[in-house]
């Protein structure tokens, strides 16, 4: 059984953005699947905000897991079963499928990385000028966006690029011959106000 693992400071940062409620509850799900080899994957937070983070350091805590298990000499070669005779590297139906279903989860967990990592650099960004987001606005940014991690990143750098104090979805791009007045600007801007497609445009 292991006796310790390593914590990184990321981890830590990340951590801030939770409660002492919401912590020691990471807390918990951290050390159960270091010493208590549960299944990682099997962990998971109803708050909202906790499986945030968790989904952040998730891939860090695999990482250090499956590098103890490596260590100890207890990790089977992937290439062990199933191999057909006569060849080399070559998995058989069923681990073909299985393989599929690594590399759907490996990029899901990318996905899931990217989309924390951009609500990450929101919050900061908020913060660098003077608007920091309270914890209810953020839950609230999580609960009205699925995780579509490449679309929100947009916003994030298409409101940070543009001096937004809110949320805004990238506009298309448009022709030279098509660009907007500043008035015609500022009419966009109260339009999505009451059309709802300003995603957070809350001014503390």
């Amino acid at each position: 059984m292991r006796k310790a693992f390593s914590f990184y400071r990321s981890h830590y940062e990340q951590m801030k953005l939770l409660n002492k409620t919401q912590t020691a509850d990471l807390m918990i799900g951290i050390c159960e699947v270091q010493f208590l080899e549960v299944n990682i994957d099997d962990i998971s937070f109803k708050d909202k905000m906790t499986q945030l983070v968790w989904t952040g350091i998730k891939h860090g805590i695999k990482a250090s897991v499956d590098g103890y298990i490596s260590k100890k000499g207890i990790n089977p070669t992937p290439l062990a079963r199933g191999l057909a005779r006569g060849s080399e590297n070559v998995l058989n139906p069923l681990e073909q499928g299985e393989e599929k279903e690594k590399e759907k989860e490996k990029e899901k967990e990318k996905e899931e990385v990217q989309y924390v990592e951009s609500v990450k650099k929101w919050i900061d960004y908020r913060k660098s000028i003077k608007k920091p987001l309270a914890p209810h606005s953020i839950e609230a940014i999580i609960k009205k966006h699925s995780l579509d991690a490449t679309a929100f990143e947009a916003s994030v750098n298409y409101s940070i690029e543009n001096g937004y104090q809110g949320l805004f979805e990238p506009k298309q791009q448009k022709s030279v011959n098509n660009q907007k007045t500043t008035g015609d600007v500022i009419d966009d801007y109260f339009n999505k106000q009451i059309q709802g497609e300003i995603i957070d445009a809350e001014i503390n």
